[in-house]
C-alpha cells in the first residue's frame, strides 16, 4: 500500500507513524493534529506492516529513505509531528519512553532525519507482514 502524506508540519524536529490510539497514553490534545492542516491519517487493515518512507527534500537538500515497522491496531494510521497530538502535559512521558525520540517504541515508526522543523512530504510504502 503506498501512502503520501503532503504538507506535513513539523515543530519538534520529527514525525511520526503509528496507530493513532498510540497517542492515548500520553493523553490527546483537544485540537489534536488527527487528519488536520498539520497531519495525516489514513484508514488500514489493522496488522503488522514493514514501513519504507522517502522524503524527496530535507532542510539539507537531499533526499532521505529509511524503514521500520508498524503496528496498526485501529485501521487509523497517523502521520505527523507527535507534538501536535500529544497533550502536553504528556509530552514529557512521551520523550521519556523513546529517549528523546531516538527510540520509538515497539510498532511505530519515528523520522528525524529531515534536519529540524519546517514542512515536508513523505511517501511510505507500507507491507502488509505475515506473522
Amino acid at each position: 500500500m503506498k501512502l503520501h502524506a503532503r504538507e506535513l508540519g513539523v515543530d519538534a524536529g520529527i514525525i511520526i507513524i503509528c496507530d493513532e490510539v498510540y497517542f492515548d497514553q500520553f493523553g490527546v490534545r483537544e485540537d489534536a493534529g488527527m487528519g488536520n492542516v498539520l497531519s495525516e491519517q489514513f484508514d488500514v487493515v489493522p496488522g503488522k506492516y514493514n514501513v519504507e518512507y522517502t522524503i524527496l527534500q530535507t532542510n539539507f537538500g537531499t533526499k532521505v529513505k529509511a524503514k521500520g515497522e508498524l503496528n496498526i491496531t485501529s485501521g487509523k494510521v497517523y502521520v505527523g509531528d507527535p507534538c501536535y497530538a500529544i497533550d502536553p502535559l504528556g509530552w514529557d512521558k512521551f520523550l521519556k519512553d523513546t529517549d528523546m525520540a531516538d527510540c520509538p517504541a515497539e510498532g511505530t515508526t519515528i523520522l528525524s532525519e529531515m534536519g529540524g522543523d519546517g514542512v515536508f512530504d513523505v511517501d511510505i510504502i507500507l507491507t502488509k507482514r505475515k506473522d
